[in-house]
């Protein structure tokens, strides 16, 4: 087992031992949606609250801190183990929106309808069943466009469709 995929079956573990509920999230859902597969750098999640993850929970099993963006609406954490990034995502709901930011020296503030996090479709991929977001096609469409057809030159700071600089991140 690649561990990549080993680091994304442990935060599956602690987090349903937290009893915490998660969806795979960004290129982890495309690559496991479409592909089957899963990058072998980089896992995505989200979690709707954040507040309740215990990272003591992910040191204690050789997880550490890469670095933690402190945003108050939308903090993401973001941890390593074996090589793995590990990027725990949340959402912030408004006006019908579920928002989130990535962060690259500035925050990049990405929507979709909230409708996608209100509930959770499963996806079951290897050996196990996995939160997706609720109408996954719609989901992966509003992020990416065309998500059917891979595309190697993506850039996650500039090409999703889902990024709209009108949401006040400076609060």
């Amino acid at each position: 087992m690649s561990s990549a995929l080993e680091n994304l079956k442990l935060t599956k573990k602690i987090l349903d031992e937290q009893n915490i509920p998660f969806s795979l999230e960004a290129g982890t859902l495309l690559l496991a949606y479409r592909d089957q597969k899963v990058d072998e750098s980089d896992v995505d999640i989200t979690v709707l609250d954040i507040n309740k993850v215990d990272l003591n929970k992910f040191k204690n099993r050789g997880f550490v801190v890469d670095h933690i963006y402190s945003h108050p609406i939308v903090p993401e954490y973001s941890l390593r183990r074996n090589g793995v990034k590990l990027d725990i995502w949340t959402k912030a709901f408004r006006d019908g929106q579920a928002w989130w930011c990535a962060f690259d020296r500035k925050l990049i503030p990405q929507h979709v309808g909230e409708s996608h996090f209100r509930s959770f479709d499963r996806l079951n991929i290897w050996d196990e069943i996995w939160n997706i977001p609720h109408d996954t096609k719609g989901y992966l469409k509003a992020n990416y466009g065309d998500w059917e057809t891979p595309r190697k030159e993506w850039d996650w700071r500039f090409d999703p469709k889902s990024i709209d600089h009108s949401w006040r991140t400076d609060i």
